[in-house]
């Protein structure tokens, strides 16, 4: 029934700040933390894009959007210890008898025994009200005078003491995870959203504007001479975008496939921005490429390619990798095929021999690939 608290499998991420990105959430899921929230709290809330604020008596509480990256962090953990909690104040906290022999600590009672299947559990929960430093962070569940806490007053502290912010500032993420762990569905559509910002492998250089400008008025001049006839060659044309590969160009570029997933389709979430929450990534003018008998509409992007992919996923996987982990998982998305996927998977096989490595169609649109490592 209950996990062990000491489960490795269980115990949040480390923080790793450098790989952070500014996280900003969809408006969909934005309305259901804000009604979350309400049911909660009973009072004012305000979640925004990338802040929130929310009321707590009569004081309110300011913080980033961070904080959900910090709650899916720990959402294994959490979940696991809200078990406890759930079963705690639903099947324990008003039955007289049970409570009788929590507060005498006489976890032989018949009414304390006959809760549970297992002596495992029996022994867990009994960890878990006592505050069993080797077992939970946080405080007792029976406080003096032989008063019940609420479990959502040591769900926080638990938490909390599981990761690297401190206990005192932070105190109201310890809240903000209980509620989504009474959640699990909006638990997993965060969780879900959270990922596609933080575990991802996106190499694209960031251009300035007037570069961007100037790369665009090169690309509308080299198309006007003959709509990229002459280059035909090296045009891929690829499911939601086309990339000219420039390898093998005998020493006239650098060794490298420099300009990846330049225009995108209209199948690209990036094509039309105002259909999609993607950001602006593309410029307004649309190119008809004929290739391959066919004609093919497309729009230049603002970010390109400009290192190995290969390389920076090896970079990635060294920064993530702790101390135990041994699986890396990796999901491609709708722009890289299976042949290039499983090449970076040999790639990493090869850097990487002690680990299993997993590939698995991930499908996301923009994202060439999400990583995870356990």
């Amino acid at each position: 029934m209950f996990a062990d608290l000491n489960d490795p499998a269980l115990q949040p991420e480390s923080i790793k700040a450098g790989l952070i990105p500014e996280i900003t959430i969809s408006e969909s899921l934005r309305i259901k933390l804000d009604e979350m929230f309400s049911q909660e709290e009973k009072a004012y809330c305000k979640i925004w894009g990338a802040t929130s604020v929310v009321q707590t008596d009569k004081t309110y509480v300011f913080f980033s959007n961070q904080w959900l990256y910090l709650a899916v962090m720990c959402k294994k953990y959490a979940q696991a210890l809200y078990q406890y909690c759930d079963f705690f104040d639903n099947h324990m906290r008003t039955d007289t008898d049970v409570m009788d022999c929590v507060k005498a600590q006489d976890y032989s009672g018949s009414a304390y025994v006959n809760l549970f299947d297992s002596e495992n559990d029996r022994e867990y929960m009994k960890k878990f009200i006592n505050g069993d430093q080797g077992f939970r962070p946080g405080k007792n569940l029976v406080n003096a005078g032989d008063k019940i806490r609420s479990c959502k007053d040591i769900f926080g502290s638990c938490v909390l003491g599981k990761m690297d912010v401190p206990n005192v500032s932070s105190a109201y993420l310890g809240n903000l995870v209980y509620y989504l762990a009474k959640r699990p569905a909006l638990y997993d559509e965060l969780e879900n959203e959270i990922s596609g910002q933080t575990e991802v492998l996106d190499s694209a250089i960031k251009l300035p504007v007037v570069v961007k400008d100037c790369a665009k008025a090169i690309v509308d001049y080299i198309y006007k001479l003959d709509e990229f006839e002459s280059i035909i060659e090296r045009i891929e044309i690829m499911d939601q975008s086309i990339k000219i590969n420039t390898g093998n160009t005998d020493g006239l570029l650098p060794e490298g496939n420099w300009l990846r997933y330049m225009f995108a389709r209209p199948s690209s979430g990036m094509f039309d921005p105002e259909s999609s929450s993607d950001k602006t990534r593309v410029f307004d003018t649309e190119y008809l490429i004929k290739a391959n008998g066919e004609e093919y509409r497309c729009k230049l992007t603002t970010e390109w390619v400009g290192t190995d992919i290969t390389e920076v996923v090896k970079e990635l996987v060294k920064e993530m990798a702790y101390d135990g982990s041994e699986l890396i998982s990796v999901y491609y998305g709708q722009d890289v095929n299976n042949e290039e996927a499983e090449k970076l998977v040999k790639a990493l096989s090869d850097t990487y021999p002690d680990y299993e490595i997993e590939l698995h169609p991930g499908d996301q649109p923009v994202y060439y690939y999400i990583l995870s490592v356990e």
